[in-house]
């Protein structure tokens, strides 16, 4: 199958395979919290890039949860309408990724999509997560907003548009990968 042809898949398989690698990575005094619905939210798009998403959200939580520890959410959920303004009306899949680090103030939010932009030391990082996370939502149509103050966390929330349209036989009995 072409690589760039997109798929439809649902959202909790790319998620659940991201947060098995992250849990032997993040400090065992980080608490790791998935929910999700029991039904199926199908997406558009390419799985391995949903995944590549969850990897760079949730990379950046818990480097801001630090060593003191805490919890990082994954949360998935149907919505309709969200209100941001950014989406055409209509049914959307929420992939929202929340962390009890020290947050952000406005100067950096501001900043936070912007290639290159970080606000780690030199060697830690390269300011190129962010902008590729806001890339790939916004290929799939998607959009992304965050919350943060400091002190108080960090929520970034995922915007996919919803379809009713059913997985490829191949690439649902494949993963990721397909």
């Amino acid at each position: 199958m072409d690589s760039q042809q997109p798929n439809v898949f649902p959202l909790r398989a790319p998620v659940e395979e991201a947060l098995t690698l992250l849990r032997e990575i993040v400090p065992v005094n980080i608490e790791i919290v998935f929910t999700a619905p029991p039904e199926a939210l199908l997406v558009r798009g390419d799985a391995s890039l949903v995944h590549q998403v969850v990897i760079n959200l949730c990379t950046n939580a818990y480097k801001a949860i630090g060593r003191n520890g805490g919890k990082l959410g994954v949360k998935l959920a149907a919505v309709d309408d969200p209100s941001d303004g950014q989406l055409a009306p209509g049914c959307y899949h929420l992939l929202e990724v929340s962390d009890t680090g020290h947050g952000m103030d406005q100067s950096v939010l501001a900043h936070i999509f912007e290639p290159f932009f970080t606000t780690r030391e030199v060697g830690e990082g390269t300011g190129l997560g962010l902008a590729v996370v806001h890339g790939i939502v916004s290929s799939m149509r998607g959009a992304i907003t965050v919350r943060s103050r400091p002190g108080h966390g960090t929520t970034f929330s995922v915007y996919l548009p919803a379809t009713s349209a059913q997985p490829q036989a191949a690439a649902a009995a494949a993963g990721i990968g397909a």
